[in-house]
């Protein structure tokens, strides 16, 4: 690279490191409210309740990602696009287009679920406790699909502490909340349903607040021709709308052990197979980290046509995905019936199997979502729909073939394989399309590194009944050996000691505060 290169890539890396400080807070936050919402449905209401709600959501989901017309992605791809190039009247245009046109399907997809939930609860669920479920969500979709466009517009903008504190702690929060409240003063109607409803549409309220506020010129009429206009649209739904598939086909894909282990099992199947989920998506924690940023980065950049600088963020953010991921994995796949039975009881530890599996398909998946962002960065949206197509067609055999002999085990198993195939795929094709593959081959060390600590963990715990506070304090034990051995094996490269280096002098910066605030206090 260049020498202006390497200081753009240097600049790049640091911005996506601290962004990622702030994401991971409210990641962090997000996992701790969705576990606790996820914890008093299943301890208060069984887990024929907590499966009920499960699929009920799964349901809700497919319709948004049906209504959305994949515009929430076109936002994120073309704003960032036109950032490049400093074109505000096209980005004015996206914005108010798509808003309209999203609010339109939204209450189009809401009437259908409505008037289906009926048949969908009697045909496919075979249970009616699930009707009053869709009844409510089928007036939250329009809310929804609105406020994903919303934030999506806050993500393309890179305003990434709004959008993480908005979708990843406010959100979740006050589905706590309200669920906690509701339980506690006795309420009559569901409060599941009712924290869920009022969740989403203060989700909404503040999103719009937030774009309208912190994002004044976006709203701000600029004129453009009507020929731009057409031309934009066309672009727009170009690329947009594989992803209305994309959206459907991958939330199917993702939830088909789920929908398939219901029809052939029962919700309490399905309430015992969830609690895994949620655990196996702590891995999904380090992608997310990055991937906020990353993509209307890249965009940003691709604009401009850098591209050795798109391929030297791609390999760093691989390699930091996964330094963060392996020690996750290793706790979820060896010690998951203490993780299980602490946080849901002992009624839920067939899963235990169910945990190792899914961990070991979202290990191989983080790969994915950088290679899939390559993907759609290039505007291979119609690939993308290809890939989802016959991975989730793939997936939905195998589970019907595995899931009636096997159950949830068997589920997992079809998940974990089609998982790795998916993977494979995309990752292949990003290679040839955009000539980079998200590794490094310092990678390999640093798997040599965790396995060489992974050992004696493993010993450990064959002889000894280990207690939750005792894998905890092993856990940091073992992150405590684990980076200081990647620090010291030469693991890391320059890029890495560079952003390392930053943050340190970003911490150092907090030092006079501190020391201010207490002579005042000392003063006072």
């Amino acid at each position: 690279m260049l020498k202006n290169d390497g200081k753009k890539l240097s600049t790049s890396l640091k911005f996506l490191a601290k962004s990622s400080l702030v994401v991971l807070i409210g990641l962090l936050l997000s996992k701790l409210f969705n576990y606790i919402y996820r914890i008093v449905i299943a301890r208060y209401f069984g887990a024929e309740e907590y499966g009920l709600f499960s699929l009920a959501v799964i349901l809700f989901i497919l319709f948004i990602a049906a209504s959305s017309l994949g515009l929430s992605d076109g936002v994120l791809r073309f704003i960032s696009f036109y950032r490049g190039k400093k074109q505000l009247g096209k980005i004015n245009f996206i914005i108010k287009f798509s808003l309209a046109t999203t609010l339109v399907s939204g209450i189009l997809a809401g009437i259908i679920l409505y008037l289906t939930s009926g048949m969908i609860a009697e045909k496919i669920v075979h249970n009616q406790g699930i009707l009053i479920y869709l009844k409510v969500f089928s007036f939250l979709i329009p809310v929804s699909v609105l406020s994903n466009v919303l934030l999506y517009i806050l993500r393309a903008h890179e305003k990434v502490k709004l959008y993480s504190f908005s979708m990843n702690i406010f959100q979740n929060f006050t589905k706590v909340f309200f669920l906690v409240l509701f339980v506690f003063i006795g309420l009559k109607f569901n409060p599941i349903i009712a924290s869920f409803f009022l969740s989403a549409v203060l989700l909404l309220l503040l999103a719009f607040f937030l774009c309208k506020y912190k994002l004044p010129g976006v709203f701000i009429k600029r004129f453009i021709s009507k020929k731009q206009k057409g031309q934009i649209s066309r672009e727009l739904f170009s690329y947009s709308w594989p992803f209305i598939f994309v959206g459907v086909i991958s939330n199917i894909f993702y939830w088909t052990d789920s929908l398939v282990l219901g029809y052939f099992k029962s919700a309490f199947d399905v309430g015992i197979y969830n609690v895994a989920i949620p655990l196996a998506s702590l891995l999904g924690i380090a992608p997310e980290l990055f991937m906020q940023l990353f993509f209307p980065m890249i965009s940003f950049e691709y604009s401009r046509k850098n591209f050795p600088l798109i391929r030297e963020i791609s390999k760093q953010i691989g390699k930091w995905i996964f330094i963060i991921n392996l020690p996750l994995f290793y706790l979820t796949a060896f010690f998951p019936e203490v993780l299980i039975n602490v946080l849901f009881g002992s009624e839920y530890l067939p899963a235990v199997n169910v945990l190792r599996m899914l961990s070991l398909g979202a290990l191989i998946g983080t790969s994915f979502t950088i290679s899939n962002s390559l993907l759609s960065m290039a505007g291979k949206s119609k690939l993308i729909l290809l890939n989802f197509s016959i991975i989730a067609v793939f997936n939905l055999v195998l589970n019907i073939l595995l899931a009636p002999k096997y159950g949830m085990n068997g589920t997992a198993f079809s998940t974990l394989l089609s998982f790795f195939l998916l993977t494979l795929i995309v990752t292949m094709q990003a290679r040839k399309y955009t000539g980079i593959l998200p590794f490094r081959r310092k990678m390999f060390r640093i798997l040599i590194v965790s396995l060489i600590l992974l050992v004696p963990a493993l010993i450990i715990k064959s002889f000894f009944d280990l207690s939750l506070i005792a894998i905890l304090v092993s856990f940091i034990v073992f992150l405590i050996a684990y980076a200081a051995m990647i620090y010291f094996s030469g693991c890391l490269d320059s890029n890495d000691l560079e952003v390392l280096g930053a943050v340190k002098r970003k911490l150092r910066d907090y030092k006079p505060l501190h020391k201010s605030l207490n002579i005042s206090n000392n003063s006072s």
